[in-house]
C-alpha cells in the first residue's frame, strides 16, 4: 500500500513521529540509479581522462562496463513508473503553480516557512526543467534516456 506525501510513520518509543516523503520504491528506483550513475561517471573519468585512462588500462572493459550501466538506466525507470508515488512525484514536478513564483521571487520569505510548498520547492521543478531540458538538445538517445534519469533523480530529492 503506497503512502501517501503526508504519510506519518508510527510514533517511536519515545514519541516522535517522522513524515515519509518517499516510498521503498521510490527510494530504491533513486538508489539504482545513482549507483548506475557513478558507474558511468567514475568509467568515463577512467576512459577520457589521459593520466587515470593509462593507469587503469583495459579500455574496451571500462567501455563495456560504461555501455552496461548507461543503458541498465532505464531500468530503474521504468519500473518505477510502475510505482503510483512515483508517478504522481513527476507530475508534481511538472506543475508549477502562483507559490512557486512567489517563492522565487522572495529570498527572504523561502527560508521562514511563510510560503506555502507542496512537496517540491519552485528551484527543484527548475533544476528538473532545466534537467530535462537540456536532455532534449542531446544528440544520442541514450544520453536523453540518461537525462530523464537525472530528472527523476532529481524528483527524488
Amino acid at each position: 500500500m503506497p503512502l501517501s506525501e503526508n504519510a506519518v510513520e508510527p510514533s517511536t518509543s519515545d514519541g516522535d513521529a517522522r513524515v515519509l516523503r518517499f516510498t521503498r520504491a521510490q527510494r530504491a528506483v533513486h538508489w539504482t540509479f545513482a549507483v548506475l550513475a557513478f558507474g558511468c561517471l567514475f568509467t568515463a573519468v577512467a576512459l577520457y581522462v589521459g593520466p587515470i585512462a593509462t593507469l587503469v588500462g583495459r579500455r574496451a572493459l571500462l567501455r563495456s562496463v560504461h555501455l552496461t550501466c548507461g543503458y541498465l538506466m532505464l531500468v530503474p525507470l521504468l519500473l518505477g513508473l510502475l510505482s503510483r508515488a512515483f508517478r504522481a512525484d513527476v507530475r508534481r514536478l511538472n506543475r508549477f503553480g502562483p507559490d512557486d513564483t512567489r517563492w522565487l521571487r522572495s529570498q527572504p520569505a523561502r527560508r521562514s516557512g511563510r510560503l506555502s510548498v507542496g512537496k517540491f520547492n519552485a528551484g527543484q521543478k527548475v533544476a528538473a526543467a532545466f534537467v530535462l531540458g537540456s536532455g532534449w538538445r542531446s544528440p544520442s538517445a541514450s544520453s536523453w534516456w540518461a537525462t530523464c534519469g537525472l530528472l527523476c533523480a532529481t524528483a527524488m530529492r
